[in-house]
């Protein structure tokens, strides 16, 4: 099966229903498991609906990755293969429906190899820590391997956090990618293959998780564009099936592809 996408072989734990609680934990945290060494342990408690049918409070779930480190992205729709270190603590409370998220998230020195578009990618840095909710993004950044050129994530407005997290799933995003001067590799992939080239991004997503929304300009160089062939959503898994990210499925686009020098148009 599957959490928020990403893949998992073997789930494992007992679970203990008392009244008005199920107990995720009463003996040991449930474990969820796969390839790699990779495991995730979930702790806590989750409050049962009332016969009011008003919204229970005073949810207690802990997730915590213990094991695989950036393995726990690899064979995802976004990403083919993953390694290096990963620090991933999540702590819900509150609402059932609604809680208050807190925890953080630090990658040090990975490398990842995108399933489409981006080139494999090292030296990859992430420092994100969230408070009531809120994700502050402190560094996150990469680049291509063998010390090529940057790419960096980082948050569009100062002032306001990365996103925010709202009924689990994240909103109100204000971020932005650009690349360092020289630009980054596109190449195209048979999960989505109509450009390739050196790209100069400079993008923005605005929206939340079920209504995103890319916006921004994209110059090319030294490359070429297939204007006729542009699918989406892109197929990712092998075999060719579509995605199902709901997240990409209702991505929307607002962006201006510019042919600068060297650019083949089919």
């Amino acid at each position: 099966g599957s959490v928020a996408g990403l893949p998992f072989d073997l789930a494992s734990g007992l679970v203990h229903l008392e009244p008005g609680w199920v107990q995720l934990s009463p003996l040991s945290p449930i474990r969820l498991s796969r390839r790699g060494g990779v495991a995730l342990e979930v702790t806590g408690k989750v409050p049962l609906e009332g016969e009011s049918g008003v919204e229970p409070e005073g949810l207690e779930v802990d997730a915590n990755l213990i094991g695989g480190g950036l393995g726990l992205l690899a064979d995802s729709p976004l990403v083919g293969a993953a390694t290096g270190p990963l620090e991933l603590a999540l702590h819900f409370r509150g609402r059932r429906d609604d809680p208050d998220v807190s925890g953080h998230a630090r990658i040090t020195d990975g490398s990842l190899t995108p399933t489409w578009l981006l080139p494999p990618l090292q030296k990859v840095q992430l420092f994100a820590q969230i408070e009531h909710g809120q994700v502050e993004l402190q560094r996150a950044e990469a680049r291509v391997t063998d010390d090529g050129p940057l790419l960096k994530l980082e948050t569009l407005n100062a002032a306001r956090p990365a996103f925010t997290f709202e009924r689990w799933l994240p909103a109100a995003f204000n971020l932005r990618l650009r690349s360092s001067r020289s630009g980054i590799p596109l190449r195209s992939t048979p999960a989505l293959a109509f450009i390739d080239g050196q790209a100069h991004p400079d993008l923005r997503l605005s929206g939340s998780w079920n209504s995103p929304l890319l916006e921004g300009v994209l110059s090319l160089d030294k490359g070429s564009q297939d204007k006729a062939l542009v699918q989406w959503p892109p197929r990712f898994a092998k075999g060719g099936t579509d995605s199902s990210s709901g997240f990409l499925d209702a991505l929307r686009f607002s962006l201006r592809l510019v042919a600068r020098h060297d650019v083949m148009v089919r």
